[in-house]
């Protein structure tokens, strides 16, 4: 868990990866298209993401009622959230089927 941490620290300092989705252990692999949203690479053990259902391969598709069409999209929705707020995410699973997850967007934890 701890070289995860450390690769998600580098790639948000480098800007590959939103400081925000970071806070919830998550990292992106890119867009999808089918269906629109961004697609989930990595989830950190312990970290909120992984506690509220996460896996890798998921894709997510709306974030407090804004539609996710892309990881452009879900910086710019996570970033508009007050730190210490709690988000809403839906997603597709990697397994197949929709899911629905709150979690606690708290960067002091970061």
């Amino acid at each position: 868990m701890a070289l995860i941490s450390a690769l998600l620290i580098a790639a948000v300092s480098t800007g590959m990866v939103p400081a925000k989705a970071a806070t919830l252990g998550l990292a992106f692999s890119g867009d999808s298209l089918h269906p629109p949203g961004a697609r989930v690479a990595t989830v950190v053990g312990g970290s909120p993401a992984q506690d509220a259902g996460l896996e890798p391969g998921d894709i997510i598709t709306d974030l407090n009622g804004t539609p996710i069409g892309s990881t452009e999209d879900f910086a710019a929705a996570i970033d508009s959230v007050p730190d210490g707020e709690w988000i809403s995410l839906s997603f597709s699973g990697a397994s197949g089927g929709y899911r629905a997850a709150v979690l606690p967007l708290d960067e002091s934890t970061n």
